[in-house]
């Protein structure tokens, strides 16, 4: 089992840290922190598998931001948080590779992305 953190940097549109690393097969506690203060903006965590982000999160702008556990594509979700929430999710760890994650409130992944970096 590992343990990852990753948060908003702040109000700004970004992850804190932008790149992750596990190996393949373990079991991935991912804690999310919404490290906004000021701004309302909603965030989250979607993992998913490489070359789906930009089709997820396009099929995400018609639900709010929503992305359902049981798309395909996707490995993993942290729900919507508000500022100073944290959230948590867990998953197994994909086979070795760069899987990209993302906030898919509308408008927020151009910006707020990130890598997860599988390894042996």
């Amino acid at each position: 089992m590992v343990d990852l953190f990753i948060q908003s940097d702040g109000d700004f549109l970004a992850f804190r840290p932008d790149e992750l690393t596990c190996r393949t097969g373990v079991l991935v506690h991912l804690t999310f922190h919404h490290a906004g203060k000021f701004l309302s903006a909603r965030h989250n965590w979607v993992l998913v598998y490489p070359n789906q982000m930009e089709a997820v999160d396009k099929d995400a702008e018609k639900t709010e931001g929503v992305v359902s556990t049981d798309d395909s594509r996707v490995i993993a979700v942290v729900s919507m948080c508000d500022k100073g929430d944290t959230m948590m999710t867990q998953f197994i760890a994909p086979p070795p590779g760069d899987y990209p994650f993302f906030c898919s409130t509308p408008g927020h992944a151009v910006d707020m992305n990130g890598i997860l970096h599988v390894t042996e």
